[in-house]
C-alpha cells in the first residue's frame, strides 16, 4: 500500500504495510529508496485511520501537511515518477506535523462513498453545485440519517477531467431533505411510531417544498395522538340553545336544529360537528344538483373536486366510483370540510344528472382542515380520526365561520388496506392526470391514500 506525504518544504513516497510479531500488530513504513523501518501511530498523527488502514483493501492514502498538498497519483508509478522529476530523493522525510487525512478506496461504512470525499463534504470544502454542504455526513456510518437508504443512493461523488461533482437525489444527511415535513422514503408516524399521521414524500418532490407550511403543521397536531378526537360525543345540545338569546344562521339554536336534522353529532372533545355512518345520504344518495344549491346558499364559498376510478370483475362486472371531496363555509354548522365515498346507479330522468349511492364498503379515514388567512401561521380549525369506519368522513367547526375557500387546505386519508383492487384502481386512474394527481400521496405498501387539497 502507498501513500505520498508532504511536509513543508519536503514530500515523498510512503510505502507502508502492516505485520504481525508474536501477535502484536506493527505498522512499518518506508520512504521510497530506503529500506523498511518502524513507524510509531504518533508519527503519523491519527491512530484510527492508521488502524483502519490494515483492515481495509489496499489503496491510496492522501497524507497533508499544514503547509503544502501534492497531487493525488493514480498508481504507484506516477508518484515515483512525479518524486523523481520534482524533489531530491536523497532528502530526509520530516515526518512531524503530518496528519493521515483520508483514504481515496477505503469506504468505512461501505455506502458507495470514499472516506476521503465524506469527509471533504463534511468539512465544507466539497459542495453541492448550489453551494450547500453537507456537514453531519458521517464516513463511518453507512446511513446517516437512518431513513434506511445508504448515503450513497442519496448522492453520487464523480469525477469529470480533473473535477469532482457532488449530485444529490436527496440529503443523507435529514430524512426530510426539503424541510416540508414529510420524510423522503418512508411515512411520518406519532410519537408511538405505529399510527401513520403523514405520507412518504413523493419522488418527484424530494427537492421540492410541498404543502406551503401546512403539512409541518399537521405532523405537529398529530403527533401526539391523545390529542386527537377518535369517537363521537353528544348532539348539539339543543335545548339549552332554545335559551340562546342569539340570533342569524351562526346562533346556537340555528347550529343545534341543523345538526340534529342532518344526524350530525360532536366529538368526544365536544367541539366539532361529524357525519355518523348512518345518515341521510345513506338513504337520497347525491348528484351535482346539492353542489349547486349549495354554492348559490352561500356566495359561492365552497369548492369541491373528484376523483372517478373503475373497478371490474368477471363476477360482478364493471362499476363506476367516485371519492367527492369539499372545502367551505357550511352556513350555520360553520366552516368545514368532506371526503365522500360513492357507487354510480343511475341518471336522473329528463335532467340528465349522475345519481350517485352510498359506496358499499366503509374503511378507516381521518379529516382534517387549516386556515391559512394568516400568512404568518396556520391554524388548526379541527382533525377528526374516528375509530369507526367510514364511507363519508366530515368535520364543521361552529366557532369557525366565514374564511375564504381559498385559505382552507385539507388533509385527509382513505385506509384501503382491505380493498387492494380499489386502492390501485383509484391509483391508476389518478397518477397520469397532474390536475388530480398533485391532491393525492399513495402509500403501496399500506395501501393508502392521503389528500392535501387547497391553494
Amino acid at each position: 500500500n502507498a501513500m505520498y506525504l508532504s511536509s513543508g518544504k519536503n514530500a515523498g513516497c510512503l510505502f507502508i504495510t502492516s505485520k504481525y510479531f508474536f501477535g502484536i500488530k506493527t505498522v512499518y513504513a518506508a520512504n521510497y529508496g530506503l529500506q523498511y523501518m518502524p513507524m510509531a501511530f504518533a508519527q503519523v498523527g491519527f491512530q484510527y485511520d492508521l488502524d483502519r488502514f490494515w483492515l481495509e483493501s489496499p489503496g491510496w492514502i492522501r497524507v497533508k501537511s499544514f503547509e503544502t498538498n501534492i497531487p493525488i497519483f493514480e498508481t504507484d508509478q506516477e508518484c515515483i515518477d512525479y518524486l523523481n522529476n520534482k524533489i531530491d530523493n536523497s532528502s530526509a522525510l520530516n515526518y512531524n506535523g503530518l496528519i493521515i487525512d483520508v483514504s481515496l478506496s477505503a469506504d468505512t461504512d461501505a455506502d458507495g462513498i470514499k472516506d476521503y470525499f465524506e469527509k471533504e463534504l463534511n468539512n465544507g470544502n466539497l459542495r453541492l453545485g448550489t453551494g450547500v454542504t453537507l456537514k453531519r455526513l458521517d464516513y463511518k456510518k453507512a446511513d446517516t440519517d437512518d431513513d434506511g437508504v445508504l448515503d450513497g443512493k442519496e448522492i453520487s461523488v464523480y469525477k469529470t477531467g480533473n473535477k469532482i461533482y457532488v449530485k444529490m437525489v436527496s440529503n443523507p444527511t435529514t430524512k426530510d431533505t426539503d424541510g416540508d415535513g414529510l420524510f423522503d422514503y418512508e411515512p411520518r408516524t406519532d410519537s408511538t411510531g405505529f399510527v401513520e399521521i403523514a405520507p412518504q414524500e413523493k419522488a418527484n418532490m424530494i427537492l421540492t417544498p410541498d404543502g406551503n407550511g401546512v403539512w409541518n403543521k399537521h405532523i405537529s397536531d398529530n403527533y401526539h395522538q391523545l390529542n386527537v378526537p377518535h369517537t363521537y360525543g353528544l348532539s348539539y345540545p339543543l335545548i339549552s340553545s332554545l335559551y340562546d338569546f342569539q340570533s342569524g344562521i351562526h346562533s346556537n339554536a340555528a347550529i343545534a336544529f341543523g345538526s340534529k336534522v342532518l344526524t350530525f353529532k360532536l366529538d368526544d372533545k365536544g367541539n366539532i360537528l361529524h357525519s355518523q355512518v348512518d345518515t341521510w345520504q345513506s338513504v337520497g344518495g347525491y348528484n351535482n344538483i346539492y353542489d349547486f344549491v349549495f354554492a348559490k346558499a352561500n356566495n359561492n364559498n365552497m369548492d369541491k373536486e373528484k376523483f372517478r376510478y373503475t373497478t371490474s370483475t368477471k363476477r360482478n362486472g364493471t362499476y363506476e366510483h367516485i371519492v367527492w371531496i369539499w372545502r367551505g363555509d357550511y352556513l350555520n354548522l360553520g366552516d368545514g370540510d368532506e371526503i365522500g365515498l360513492y357507487d354510480r346507479t343511475f341518471n336522473l330522468p329528463f335532467i340528465n344528472v349522475e345519481q350517485w349511492k352510498q359506496s358499499n364498503i366503509t374503511m378507516p379515514m381521518t379529516l382534517n382542515l387549516y386556515d391559512t388567512s394568516k400568512r404568518s401561521s396556520i391554524e388548526n380549525v379541527f382533525s377528526w380520526s374516528p375509530i369507526d369506519e367510514q364511507w363519508w368522513i366530515t368535520g364543521f367547526n361552529p366557532k369557525v365561520t366565514n374564511l375564504s375557500k381559498n385559505d382552507m387546505v385539507m388533509v385527509g386519508s382513505m385506509d384501503f388496506a382491505d380493498r387492494k383492487d380499489e386502492y390501485y384502481a383509484l391509483k391508476r386512474a389518478v397518477i397520469n392526470k397532474p390536475k388530480k394527481y398533485k391532491y393525492m400521496y399513495f402509500n403501496d405498501n399500506a395501501l393508502k391514500v392521503w389528500i392535501l387539497w387547497g391553494n
